[in-house]
């Protein structure tokens, strides 16, 4: 009696068929654990925004401060606003004086937020020796359910506004026109009786707006500076120029020095910091610099994501770059 001819090829039909079996069980597990993954990460979420909801001021203090020390923040706050899960303050920025950085923190962390214009204008506030945070880091108050806070540097008095479970801002001293500085105050708050703190208007998109890169860079640069390197981001602008630069203790003078620049084209400081390298030397006056970007490739395209000029073998260029294809 002869065998079928495909009972020969059973035993592989067997194999390949565990073999997609296997493969199929694989991913359905691969996929419930991640799933099972999600949902406890929803949960730790979940739970650590209660965790934040229920400090105190001042253990929300305490809690930012930490993670403030992992980035090397340690300006002391111009202004600061608390209210249940969340912590803003205001900080210096650059060498406006009239204008304050937004920073926040919450269960997700510490972020950066846009330049507001300050509580109290003076230009002698950066002077100020009051530090907020260790002020209100032992505030114990039942009946209060937010709080804002600034310095007022002419008279060195804090000015305050509590806001109560009834949702009315009580302010001292009674006079202060302290305008707003919750970014998230609570439904039930009569904010619309307080001055409003709108963010700076300006701030721009230096990658759409490249000629206005130059046009900043301009005011910054010394008579007969030269060139080496430019960085363009969306929100910001390192420039680079071709020293010499003063140099720190006592050093001799570096080769280069480093400027930044924000979204609303304000300077980071201003002096040139100091370093020994950079992309081109002799470098490149700024009518040059111009003349390249007008022949730059992509100049405009709006799916440039950094735009960088430099020196590549000596010779100075725009480099404009977009996402790669895929292939």
């Amino acid at each position: 009696m002869h065998k079928l001819p495909w009972l020969r090829h059973l035993p592989y039909g067997i194999v390949l068929l565990l073999i997609v079996a296997f493969g199929v069980w694989r991913s359905q597990v691969e996929n419930q654990e991640q799933a099972k993954q999600q949902a406890r990460h929803e949960q730790e979420k979940q739970q650590a925004r209660m965790d934040f909801q229920g400090m105190t001021m001042g253990q929300t203090i305490a809690h930012c401060r930490a993670l403030m020390s992992g980035y090397a923040q340690h300006q002391l706050p111009l202004a600061l606003a608390w209210s249940p899960g969340r912590l803003e303050w205001y900080v210096p920025s650059g060498v406006d004086n009239t204008s304050m950085r937004h920073q926040s923190c919450t269960s997700e962390g510490i972020r950066g937020g846009w330049r507001y214009p300050r509580a109290a204008i003076s230009p002698a506030l950066n002077a100020v020796d009051v530090n907020l945070f260790t002020y209100y880091a032992s505030f114990a108050d039942e009946g209060t359910v937010a709080l804002e806070a600034a310095i007022d540097p002419a008279t060195q008095t804090r000015l305050e506004r509590r806001w109560s479970h009834a949702g009315a801002g009580t302010a001292s001293p009674p006079a202060v026109a302290l305008p707003l500085l919750l970014h998230q105050p609570a439904p039930h708050l009569a904010v619309k009786n307080v001055p409003a703190n709108p963010p700076l208007a300006g701030a721009t998109d230096w990658l759409k707006q490249p000629t206005q890169v130059l046009d900043v860079l301009a005011r910054h640069l010394p008579p007969d500076a030269r060139i080496s390197e430019i960085d363009v981001r969306e929100g910001s602008i390192k420039l680079t120029i071709v020293g010499p630069v003063k140099n720190f203790d006592n050093k001799p003078p570096a080769s280069f020095g480093d400027a930044s620049f924000d979204e609303y084209g304000i300077r980071d400081a201003d002096w040139w910091y100091p370093r020994d390298s950079g992309s081109c030397s002799p470098g490149y006056s700024l009518s040059q610099v111009s003349a390249l970007l007008a022949q730059a490739t992509n100049l405009n395209d709006p799916r440039v994501w950094n735009a960088w000029f430099g020196c590549n073998r000596g010779k100075g260029d725009w480099v404009l770059r977009v996402p790669k294809r895929r292939r």
